[in-house]
C-alpha cells in the first residue's frame, strides 16, 4: 500500500513539473524562418528527445530518438550533447519537371553532436531542418573506430501526438501499399504505412513520412506499447529480423512532419523534395513528360491476355493500331505489356520471363520502327513478378536493348511474392535494387515508371528520370474487385501523392465493361477528366481501350491537357471529401475539381488568372442527369468568356467532377461567348437534380418477408461489426461492400446461428443471405452454410447446404450471395447456420488469430 501511494506521489510530482516547465539536462530550440514552427531538442538522463510546436499548438510532444543495435550497446540511453551548429539556408532551384517550375528551399538547420557518456564514447549526430511548412530530421553516424559495421535492430524514433486525432492511413504491409485508406481516430490505428495523415482538434493537418530513402528500409509506424497516442518507427526487416545492415558513415532518411493550417497546405508543401539531394544527372534533355495509351486495360477486363494465345494482347498488329490511334490524337507514346516470352510463368507464381525475346506474334523492332514513322514512341515493360535475382541477371542487356531501339521509358513491375524468400518489397535490399534500376535506366537515357514500388520520398529531384510510380490502389482495382470508392481519390492527394507523382491510370470512358455487372468504375465521366489535373503524374495514361475514345468529344480534353506545369494553386480542399486545383502551363490554366459520394457546389474565384487577359473557359461538367450509378457518362461541354474578376460555380454530382481549360483569346474571339453567369445559373439548378442520385456506400432497400419477424441470435455478434443491432440481419437493407463496420454483422471466432420466427406457418419460396470476404481485415467466407426449416421450432429439416473453399488464391475482397429456391415447403421457423473457419489460415498474415465471419440480410420470400 505504501509503495502504491509513493508511485502516485511521484507521478503527481512529474505531472506538476511537466505543467510548470520541466528542466532538461540540455535543451536547444530552433524556429522556422517565419517563426511559426518550433523544434526543441533535449537530453534528459541520457535520453534524447524532441518536440514540435506550431505557434502555441503542440504537434509532437516529447518523443525519444536513438537506436537499438545488435552485438553492441544501444545508442539510446546514455547520450550527452557535446556541441551544436546552426545555419540558415535560402535558395531557389529549378525543376526538370513537376507541378511548378521553381521551388524555394528555405529552412533553418540545427545539428546536434551527441556522444556516449561512457566508453567507448561513440558519436551520433541528429540534424533538424525547420521549414515554414514542417520539419525534417535525420540521424548521421560518423565513421569511427568503435562503430564501423552496424546492424540496427530498431530505430527508436517516436511521434507522440497530443490528442486522439482523426487519421487517414493504410495498414503497415511490408510488401504492398495497394490498400483502401481508413479514416479512424488515432487510438484505433495499430500500425500504418506512411504518409500517415492526421487532423488535429483545431483543424490543422499533419502528415508523417520520410525523404531521401536511400540504402535503408522503408519506415512504417506502429502503436507504442501502453501509449495509444504515440506512434513509433517500425522499419521493414531483413529475413533474419535485422532492420538495417551497413557501415559508418551512415545517414538515415529524413523523418518528415508536414504541417498545414489548412488541408491544401499539405499538397502545396515542397518539404519532401527540398530534403532530397539536387539533380545528379548532367544531361536531362532526354527526360520528356508525356501522355500515353497502352495495351493494358484490355488485360485487366479479360478482353486480352498477357501471355501468348488466341486472345494475346501484345501482337504486332494490335500495337500498330494503337500507334495509329495515338498519332491521330497527338498522344506521344504507347505502352505494350506482355510482348516478351515467359508470361505463363508469372501466372504460375514463379516468374522467369525473358526480357529481350518476343513472342512469335510480336515484332519488337518492327513496332518501334512503325511508331517512329508516326511520331509515336514505345514504352517498354519489365514485369519481374518479384523474382529479383532473375531480373537482375538480365537488367543490363534488356535496358541496352531498349536504348538501342530508342525506347525512352520503361514501366517496371514487381507483382508477386518476393524472391529470395523472406525479402520484402519495402526492405533495405529492395530499396537498393529499385535505386540501381533508376541509375541503370539513366545511363541508357530511359525514364522509369515503377509499379509495386518502394513509396516515393522525393528521389525524383536527385534522379529526375524516376518519373512516376504506382504505390497505391490504382484504376485496375475497378476492373476485377469491388473497386475504389469515391472517397479514395480525394484521400490520395493528401496521403500517397505527398511523396510524389502517381501513375493512377485515369481516363476510363466505358463504365459497363463487365458483362456480369459485378465490377465498374465508381465515378462520373467528368471526374475521370478532372483526375488529369488533381492526380499529378508527368507520365499520364489515357487508360481505356482506343475504341472507347473514338467519336467522344470529351477525349479532346485528354488530348490537350498538359502533364508538366509551371504553377499550381490549391483552390478548395478537404481530406476525403473534395479537392479543386488550378494548374498553369505557359499562359493556359486548367482547373480540376472532384468530390466523394456527396454532391458539392464550389464557388471558385478566378483571381489566379492574369489580370490583363480575357479567357475562353471550356468546361467539362457533370450534366443535370449525370448519375454515377445509372448515367455516369452524361457530360455537359460548353464555353464561356471569363477574366480574373469572375467566379465559377462548379456543381459536382455525387462522385463527380469538373474539368476546365482556360485559353487566352482576343476581344474579338471572346465576343460571341456567353458570360460565365449563365453557366453559374445552370450549376445552381443542377444541385436540385443531384439530390436524387443514390449515395454510394449506403444500404439498398430490399423486399424481405422476414422484416417484422422475430429473430433469435444463438451466437453473439462482435461490437466492431454490429450491423446496427439485433435486427441487422432482417432490417430490409442490403449492406454495401464499403464501410462494413456500419452495416454488416460480424462474428469473431465463432459461427453464426440465427432462428427467424415468421409468426405463422407460411409457404416459403426462397431463402438467401450474403457474406463478405476481406482477407486483409481477417474476414472470411464461411466454410459451410445450412438453411433449415421447422413448423414448431423444435426439430429442423435441412433444406439446403453450401460449402466454400477458403484459399490463398481466392478473391481478396468479395461478396457472395447464397440463394435457395424452395418448392412445396411450409414453415414458421427458418434456421440459418454459417460455419466460421475460427482462425486465420496458415498462409494468412494473421495466421492463428481469430477470424471474422460477416453476414448481411437474411432474405425470405413467402407466398401469400
Amino acid at each position: 500500500m505504501k509503495k502504491h501511494i509513493l508511485q502516485i506521489f511521484i507521478a503527481a510530482i512529474f505531472a506538476m513539473t511537466a505543467c510548470t516547465g520541466y528542466e532538461y539536462d540540455a535543451q536547444h530550440t530552433v524556429h522556422s524562418p517565419d517563426g511559426n514552427v518550433k523544434v526543441q531538442f533535449m537530453v534528459d538522463n541520457g535520453w534524447a528527445y524532441y518536440k514540435v510546436h506550431y505557434g502555441s499548438v503542440a504537434i509532437i510532444d516529447a518523443s525519444r530518438l536513438g537506436f537499438e543495435l545488435k552485438n553492441q550497446p544501444d545508442l539510446l540511453d546514455s547520450l550527452q550533447v557535446i556541441s551544436t551548429e546552426e545555419r540558415n539556408v535560402d535558395h531557389t532551384w529549378q525543376t526538370v519537371w513537376g507541378t511548378q517550375n521553381s521551388i524555394r528551399n528555405h529552412y533553418r538547420e540545427l545539428t546536434v553532436h551527441l556522444q556516449e557518456q561512457s566508453k567507448p564514447h561513440r558519436n551520433m549526430d541528429i540534424i533538424f531542418r525547420i521549414f515554414n511548412d514542417g520539419v525534417g530530421f535525420r540521424y548521421s553516424l560518423p565513421q569511427q573506430d568503435y562503430l564501423q559495421d552496424i546492424q540496427i535492430t530498431s530505430e527508436i524514433t517516436e511521434f507522440d501526438f497530443n490528442g486522439n486525432h482523426l487519421c487517414w492511413w493504410i495498414p503497415n504491409d511490408y510488401d504492398s501499399y495497394e490498400r483502401l485508406y481508413r479514416t479512424t481516430p488515432l487510438r484505433e490505428v495499430p500500425a500504418a504505412n506512411t504518409p500517415f495523415t492526421l487532423r488535429l482538434e483545431n483543424d490543422m493537418v499533419v502528415s508523417i513520412h520520410e525523404a531521401d530513402l536511400t540504402d535503408y528500409p522503408g519506415m512504417t509506424l506502429k502503436k507504442a506499447e501502453q501509449e495509444p497516442l504515440k506512434m513509433v518507427c517500425d522499419l521493414v526487416p531483413w529475413p533474419d529480423g535485422i532492420k538495417v545492415k551497413g557501415q559508418t558513415p551512415l545517414q538515415t532518411p529524413w523523418r518528415t512532419i508536414q504541417i498545414g493550417k489548412q488541408d491544401g497546405d499539405l499538397i502545396a508543401s515542397n518539404l519532401i523534395l527540398n530534403l532530397n539531394r539536387p539533380n545528379q544527372l548532367e544531361d536531362v534533355s532526354w527526360i520528356k513528360p508525356m501522355k500515353y495509351i497502352g495495351i493494358w486495360w484490355g488485360m485487366h477486363i479479360n478482353k486480352y491476355t498477357w501471355h501468348a494465345g488466341p486472345n494475346h494482347g501484345a501482337t504486332t498488329e494490335r500495337s500498330k493500331r494503337y500507334i495509329d490511334f495515338a498519332a491521330r490524337h497527338d498522344i506521344p507514346a504507347v505502352l505494350v505489356e506482355g510482348w516478351n516470352k515467359g508470361w505463363e510463368s508469372w501466372l504460375s507464381g514463379k516468374n522467369v520471363q525473358n526480357y529481350t525475346e518476343s513472342y512469335p506474334d510480336f515484332d519488337l523492332q518492327e513496332v518501334v520502327r512503325y511508331g517512329k514513322t508516326k511520331g509515336v514512341v514505345l514504352i517498354g515493360h519489365h514485369e519481374t513478378g518479384g523474382n529479383v535475382p532473375h531480373y537482375e541477371k538480365q537488367m543490363k542487356s534488356s535496358f541496352e536493348l531498349y536504348h538501342d531501339l530508342g525506347v525512352p521509358a520503361v514501366k517496371t513491375g514487381y507483382a508477386g511474392q518476393m524472391t529470395p524468400e523472406g525479402m520484402h518489397h519495402h526492405g533495405q535490399w529492395m530499396v537498393t535494387h529499385y535505386r540501381e534500376v533508376v541509375k541503370l535506366a539513366a545511363k541508357n537515357k530511359i525514364t522509369i515508371n515503377a509499379h509495386e514500388p518502394i513509396k516515393p520520398t522525393g528521389i525524383r529531384r536527385t534522379y529526375p528520370n524516376m518519373i512516376t510510380r504506382e504505390g497505391a490502389r490504382g484504376m485496375e482495382y475497378n476492373a476485377w474487385s469491388p473497386g475504389n470508392p469515391p472517397e479514395h481519390t480525394v484521400i490520395l492527394p493528401f496521403t500517397r501523392l505527398l511523396g510524389g507523382p502517381m501513375d493512377y491510370t485515369p481516363g476510363i470512358f466505358k463504365f459497363d465493361f463487365d458483362q456480369e455487372g459485378l465490377n465498374r468504375v465508381w465515378t462520373t465521366l467528368a471526374k475521370q477528366l478532372a483526375y488529369y489535373i488533381v492526380l499529378y503524374s508527368p507520365l499520364q495514361m489515357a487508360a481505356d481501350l482506343p475504341e472507347n475514345y473514338e467519336n467522344q468529344p470529351a477525349f479532346q480534353f485528354i488530348q490537350e491537357v498538359p502533364v508538366d506545369w509551371d504553377e499550381s494553386v490549391v483552390l478548395k480542399a478537404r481530406i476525403g471529401d473534395y479537392l479543386s486545383i488550378a494548374r498553369r502551363q505557359g499562359n493556359q490554366w486548367y482547373v480540376g475539381s472532384i468530390t466523394d459520394e456527396q454532391r458539392r457546389l464550389f464557388n471558385i474565384p478566378l483571381d489566379f488568372l492574369d489580370q490583363n487577359t480575357v479567357y475562353k473557359a471550356t468546361i467539362y461538367a457533370d450534366d443535370a442527369d449525370t448519375d454515377w450509378h445509372q448515367n455516369p457518362t452524361a457530360l455537359d461541354i460548353s464555353s464561356y468568356r471569363v477574366d480574373h474578376r469572375d467566379h465559377l460555380l462548379a456543381a459536382l454530382s455525387p462522385s463527380g467532377g469538373q474539368a476546365v481549360a482556360f485559353t487566352p483569346v482576343s476581344e474579338e474571339e471572346a465576343d460571341p461567348l456567353l458570360p460565365i453567369d449563365s453557366f453559374n445559373d445552370q450549376s445552381r439548378k443542377k444541385m436540385d437534380a443531384f439530390k436524387k442520385v443514390r449515395v454510394y456506400g449506403e444500404p439498398v432497400k430490399v423486399e424481405n418477408d422476414a422484416i417484422g419477424a422475430a429473430i433469435e441470435l444463438k451466437t453473439a455478434y462482435g461490437q466492431k461489426y454490429n450491423g446496427g443491432g439485433e435486427r441487422a440481419l432482417i432490417n430490409g437493407a442490403q449492406a454495401p461492400i464499403r464501410r462494413p463496420e456500419r452495416h454488416w454483422q460480424g462474428f469473431l471466432g465463432q459461427d453464426l446461428h440465427a432462428v427467424i420466427d415468421l409468426g405463422d406457418i407460411k409457404p416459403v419460396q426462397s431463402i438467401s443471405m450474403r457474406f463478405l470476404q476481406d482477407y486483409y481485415d481477417s474476414i472470411f467466407f464461411p466454410e459451410e452454410i445450412t438453411f433449415s426449416v421447422s413448423k414448431q421450432g423444435r426439430q429442423f429439416v435441412v433444406v439446403a447446404r453450401f460449402e466454400n473453399e477458403i484459399s490463398e488464391q481466392g478473391p481478396q475482397v468479395d461478396i457472395r450471395e447464397i440463394h435457395k429456391a424452395l418448392d412445396s415447403v411450409s414453415a414458421r421457423y427458418i434456421q440459418v447456420m454459417a460455419t466460421n473457419i475460427q482462425k486465420c489460415p496458415s498462409w494468412h498474415k494473421n495466421a492463428g488469430q481469430k477470424a471474422w465471419l460477416l453476414s448481411d440480410e437474411i432474405m425470405i420470400t413467402t407466398r401469400p
